[in-house]
C-alpha cells in the first residue's frame, strides 16, 4: 500500500490486469447471444434466444444462458483433463473454422452484388473481386493447416497436441452446424433456407414495440 502511495502510477497494471479479465467474457458472451438472437428470429434456433428483455430490449434469457454454458464448460474442465484437452484442441484448430467461415462468406457476398460489375471496376473490385480474392487466400490457408495437423502425426489420441485430435476438433464443429440447419430446414420448418424470403422482412416486426 506504502508502495502504491509513493509510485501511484504503479496502480495501472493492476487496472489494466482488470479490465483484460472482464474484457474476454464480453467479447465471448455478448456477441455469441447476440448471433444467437439472430439466429432464433430466422427460425434456424429456437425461440428461447430471441426472448428480449422489456426492459433492456436487450437478448437477456440468451445472454445468461450463454454465460451459465460457458461457466458450467470451465467448471467441469477443472475436473476433466479430457475436457481441457478438448477445448485446447477447439481454441488451437478454431482457425480451420473461422477460415472456413469468412471463405464462404465471402463469395456469397460478391455473388449477391455481381451486379455492381456493371457499374463501374472500383465498386466492383471491392464488392466482388477483393471477397472472392480473399475466400481463395482463406480456404489455402485453412487448407494447409488442415494438411499440417493431419501430416503431423499417424495416430489418433486425445491430447491437445495430437494433429488428428486438431483436425477432428473442428470436423465435430462443422458437422454440428449441418445438423442444426438441417433440423432448423426440415423440422422447424425455418424461412431462412427458403430463396427470397430473407430475414429483413421480419427485422421490422421484431424491433417494433407493442402499444
Amino acid at each position: 500500500m506504502s508502495a502504491t502511495r509513493s509510485q501511484p502510477l504503479a496502480v495501472l497494471p493492476l487496472v489494466a490486469l482488470m479490465f483484460s479479465a472482464v474484457a474476454p467474457p464480453q467479447a465471448g458472451v455478448i456477441p455469441t447471444a447476440r448471433a444467437m438472437f439472430a439466429m432464433s428470429r430466422d427460425r434456424t434456433l429456437g425461440p428461447v434466444w430471441s426472448k428480449v428483455s422489456p426492459q433492456y430490449g436487450t437478448p437477456a434469457a440468451g445472454t445468461l444462458l450463454i454465460g451459465a454454458l460457458a461457466m458450467a464448460v470451465a467448471a467441469l474442465a477443472l475436473v476433466i483433463p479430457r475436457l481441457a484437452d478438448m477445448i485446447m484442441a477447439t481454441v488451437s484448430a478454431v482457425g480451420i473454422v473461422v477460415a472456413l467461415s469468412y471463405a464462404l462468406t465471402a463469395p456469397a457476398a460478391a455473388v449477391r452484388l455481381r451486379s455492381l460489375l456493371r457499374e463501374g471496376w472500383r465498386q466492383g473490385g471491392r464488392a466482388v473481386v477483393l471477397p472472392t480474392l480473399s475466400a481463395a487466400t482463406l480456404l489455402s490457408l485453412g487448407g494447409c493447416l488442415g494438411w499440417s495437423f493431419y501430416t503431423s502425426t499417424d495416430h489418433l489420441e486425445l491430447r491437445a497436441d495430437n494433429g488428428w485430435f486438431l483436425l477432428l476438433t473442428p470436423l465435430a464443429m462443422i458437422a454440428s452446424g449441418f445438423v442444426a440447419a438441417s433440423w432448423a430446414k426440415w423440422v422447424r420448418g425455418s424461412p431462412y433456407f427458403r430463396t427470397g424470403e430473407g430475414s429483413d422482412a421480419d427485422a421490422p416486426q421484431l424491433l417494433a414495440t407493442p402499444q
